[in-house]
C-alpha cells in the first residue's frame, strides 16, 4: 500500500479571479493582475502550491521583484505590507464571515 503525504489544498478559481481585480498590495496599481500564492503559510512539498486562501494580488512588476528577492517576508517587511495579516482578513471577507 502506497501512502500519499501530501496535504490536500483548498482551491478557488473563483476567488483568484476576484484577488486578480483587485489593486496590489504593494504598489496599488489596479488591477494588480496576479495571485501571488505565499511561500511559507503551510507546509509544502515538491511542486505542492499553497492553498488558494494564503493568495495576494500583485501587480507584474511588484510580483517579480518578490521572486528576485528570494525573500519572501524581507520583500513585503520592507515595503510595510504584513501579507499573513491581509490574506486572513480578505478570506474571511470573500466567504462573508466578518
Amino acid at each position: 500500500m502506497t501512502t500519499n503525504f501530501k496535504q490536500p489544498r483548498l482551491r478557488s478559481p473563483k476567488y483568484l479571479r476576484s484577488l486578480r481585480e483587485l489593486p496590489c498590495l504593494v504598489c496599488g496599481l489596479t488591477p494588480g493582475g496576479v495571485a501571488h500564492h505565499l511561500l511559507r503559510a503551510e507546509d509544502r512539498g515538491v511542486g505542492l502550491k499553497t492553498s488558494d486562501k494564503y493568495a495576494v494580488p500583485l501587480c507584474n512588476d511588484c510580483h517579480t521583484q518578490l521572486h528576485m528577492t528570494g525573500d519572501e517576508r524581507r520583500y513585503f517587511d520592507t515595503r510595510g505590507v504584513d501579507a499573513y495579516v491581509w490574506v486572513q482578513q480578505n478570506w474571511r471577507k470573500f466567504h462573508g464571515d466578518d
